[in-house]
């Protein structure tokens, strides 16, 4: 196995990974090294199947089922199957074109994402990612002082209960019950890395616990200011074969441009703990 560093600010990508290496230390020490160091990786040319994705995913932490049990896979409900036709430019926004990190709106949010291309779109359809860490990292003392004690509100109802009511045609699956709000910090402590990061997300982070309306939306529209800069980015064009890992602390990511034909992904997290306070 091989890791190669992007020349972009985050990401690197990993050849070489065979099923057979999973049961190596030194191949599972490698991953999670780099990982926590670029924070998302591209492993080319895998050929792990279900099976393999799931297995892989149980290095970073325990496989969760997908939430969505409307999309578990048939064979498999730890897949999450992500299968989208093409938009006109016209239509509403759906929930991957936010920028946002996974389950958010959850107590213990996935610590880790692996999601894996079955299908290629024709054209487009690539996935986004910032890196949330270097954004907080980069503040002044002062800000970052400031920062420290605040916490997020974060709501399934916000704005993601009512993309998948329009996703699945008024049918909410029962989940407004099974996601009441719940409250994370603002400022993120990684449990792997012990580095600090942002904890946003325009999907579900629906304010500042404790804070006027207006003072919270111009705080958080500051810091999306802050931290959604090209530089803090990697934009992944998807290649056959392609899956990609990341950690779900220290980034936002959300889908890039429209795509032609139908593009079909499997999706696995690994579960993580509550978030607490850097």
């Amino acid at each position: 196995m091989q890791v190669k560093p992007f020349a972009e600010p985050i990401g690197a990508e990993i050849t070489g990974l065979r099923p057979g290496a999973l049961q190596d230390p030194d191949t599972i020490g490698e991953l999670r090294q780099a990982l926590h160091q670029h924070l998302v990786v591209v492993v080319r040319d895998h050929d792990l199947g279900i099976e393999g994705q799931v297995d892989l995913t149980r290095l970073f932490g325990q496989p969760e089922l997908a939430w969505d049990r409307r999309s578990r896979h048939p064979d498999n409900p730890h897949i999450q199957v992500m299968n989208s036709a093409p938009r006109p430019v016209s239509a509403p926004a759906s929930s991957s074109q936010f920028w946002h990190t996974d389950g958010s709106f959850l107590p213990a949010p996935p610590s880790t994402t692996l999601l894996a291309i079955q299908q290629l779109p024709v054209s487009g359809g690539d996935t986004l990612f910032v890196d949330t860490r270097s954004a907080y990292e980069s503040l002044d003392a002062s800000a970052r002082s400031c920062l420290r004690d605040l916490e997020l509100i974060f709501s399934y109802r916000y704005r993601l209960y009512g993309l998948q009511t329009m996703k699945y045609g008024g049918d909410d699956g029962g989940e407004l019950e099974d996601h009441p709000d719940v409250r994370h910090p603002l400022v993120r402590h990684h449990p792997a890395t012990k580095r600090a990061a942002l904890y946003l997300d325009q999907l579900c982070a629906s304010g500042v616990a404790g804070m006027a309306p207006a003072d919270s939306t111009e705080l958080l529209e500051r810091l999306y200011a802050h931290t959604l800069v090209p530089e803090r980015q990697y934009q992944h064009i998807w290649r056959q074969s392609d899956m990609l890992i990341w950690d779900n602390p220290s980034l936002m990511h959300r889908r890039g441009t429209n795509h032609e034909g139908p593009r079909l992904l499997y999706r696995t997290t690994a579960a993580g703990p509550r978030p607490v306070h850097a």
